[in-house]
């Protein structure tokens, strides 16, 4: 079994055949480096289901929200055009309604889920920023 297993493992080596990756037709991989336009489009259309079937928003609630932000992130202002950010607005939602409540640049959305995406923790952050007597929780449980 062993001398099998070498013998594998010099043909094809550490996650690595030789054979052509079986999920994808032959050529597919160089016809979307050859137009790029179409793999952009691809992968817009991809988003644009994504983002329906995973949130229930509707392409038409994101241009609204784009419209009435002024396609400005909603807590940063960053202009998401100037900044070359145009593909990179995320929709930020509810998690217990998935309510959609606006669109948020990478940062912004990066940030407020690391703060736990509700009030508490943003009144923890701002407390912290303020220099106010915070909670600090360590194994022995909260200290203040």
């Amino acid at each position: 079994m062993a001398t099998d297993h070498k013998a594998y493992m010099r043909a094809y080596g550490r996650g690595r055949t030789r054979e052509p990756h079986r999920g994808s037709s032959p050529g597919a991989a160089g016809k979307r480096r050859g137009d790029p336009a179409k793999a952009r489009a691809s992968a817009r259309a991809y988003q644009r289901r994504h983002r329906y079937r995973r949130y229930g928003t509707s392409e038409q609630e994101v241009d609204a929200a784009r419209v009435r932000q002024d396609n400005r992130c909603a807590l940063c202002g960053v202009d998401f055009v100037v900044e070359g950010t145009e593909g990179c607005a995320q929709v930020d939602h509810c998690h217990e309604t998935l309510r959609l409540r606006g669109l948020l640049c990478v940062g912004c959305n990066s940030g407020l889920g690391a703060l736990g995406d509700n009030e508490s923790g943003l009144l923890r952050a701002l407390a912290y920023v303020r220099g106010e007597p915070t909670v600090c929780f360590t194994s022995e449980g909260p200290v203040y």
